[in-house]
C-alpha cells in the first residue's frame, strides 16, 4: 500500500481496483454519489476517482448477506481483478465513550497499518475526527450501551459492525489487503429504538412504524443522523482513496 506519508509528486504504489463494502442503499448511495461511480453490474457500481478504478458492492447487513453477495462477486470475479484493496464501510456504533456521532474509525490491522499516517492527515486536512482502533464484530444491532460495554470489553475493540469480519475473511483468503472505514453512527451510551428492522426492507419498517408509532420520531431522526455520518464517511474516503 501506498507510504503513510504523501509525498510530493509520488507515484502510486500499485495498481489494481478499489472494492468498497457497504451493507445497505442508505450507506452505499452518499459513497456512489461522492465517487461518482455512475456504472451499475447488478449490486455492484462503479467508475474513477482519483485515476482508480472504483467498485462499490452492496452487500446487506450482517454476515449471512456479505455470504451470499461475495458469492455474485466470485461468479464475476474476473471483472474485479486484480484488487488492489477490499474496503469494509458504512455505518458502526461506538464502543468507547471518546467517540462521538460522525467520527471517523479506521480499523488498519496487518499491512494496511502502514496508511495511518495518511489517515490522520486526511482527517486533519478535512477537520474530522479520527481513532484508529480495533471494529468488532456483531451478529445483530447492539441497541443498548449495556451490549455495548460488554462487546466492548471481550473484543477490546472501540467500534462495531455486523460486516467487517466476514469481508476480513474473504480477502485475507484471496490475499488481498484489507481496511474498514466506518462512521459513528450512536454513541457508546446510547440506545437505539428496539426491534428496528433490516432498513432495506420497506414493507418491514412500515409495519414497524404501523405498530410502533411512538418511535416513528426516533427512526426519523435516525435516518436524518445518518445522511449526516455518510456526509461526513463519503467526503473522508474520497480523500483517502488518493493515498491508496
Amino acid at each position: 500500500m501506498a507510504d503513510a506519508g504523501r509525498g510530493a509528486g509520488a507515484a502510486p504504489a500499485a495498481t489494481g481496483a478499489i472494492l468498497l463494502c457497504a451493507a445497505t442503499r442508505w450507506e452505499a448511495g452518499p459513497l456512489a454519489g461522492r465517487l461518482g461511480l455512475a456504472v451499475r453490474k447488478g449490486r455492484v457500481v462503479e467508475g474513477l476517482e482519483s485515476g482508480r478504478r472504483v467498485l462499490l458492492l452492496r452487500t446487506g447487513m450482517g454476515s449471512a448477506s456479505v455470504s451470499r453477495s461475495l458469492a455474485t462477486i466470485e461468479a464475476a470475479a474476473e471483472g474485479l481483478r486484480p484488487l488492489r484493496c477490499v474496503i469494509s464501510t458504512g455505518l458502526a456504533g461506538a464502543l468507547t465513550p471518546e467517540l462521538r456521532t460522525g467520527d471517523i474509525v479506521a480499523d488498519l490491522r496487518g499491512d494496511a497499518l502502514s496508511l495511518a499516517g495518511a489517515a490522520q492527515a486526511c482527517s486533519d486536512g478535512l477537520g474530522l475526527r479520527l481513532c484508529l482502533g480495533k471494529v468488532a464484530h456483531a451478529a445483530t444491532v447492539l441497541a443498548t450501551p449495556e451490549q455495548k460495554a460488554a462487546l466492548a470489553r471481550a473484543a477490546e475493540a472501540c467500534a462495531v459492525d455486523m460486516e467487517s469480519e466476514p469481508l476480513r475473511r474473504w480477502a485475507s483468503e484471496h490475499g488481498w489487503p484489507f481496511l474498514s472505514l466506518r462512521v459513528i453512527l450512536d454513541a457508546a451510551d446510547e440506545s437505539l429504538p428496539p426491534g428496528t428492522p433490516d432498513p432495506e426492507d420497506v414493507a418491514a419498517l412500515a409495519g414497524y412504524a404501523l405498530f410502533h408509532p411512538h418511535r416513528i420520531g426516533a427512526l426519523v431522526r435516525l435516518g436524518l443522523r445518518t445522511r449526516r455520518c455518510m456526509g461526513n464517511l463519503a467526503v473522508y474516503l474520497k480523500e483517502f482513496i488518493k493515498d491508496l
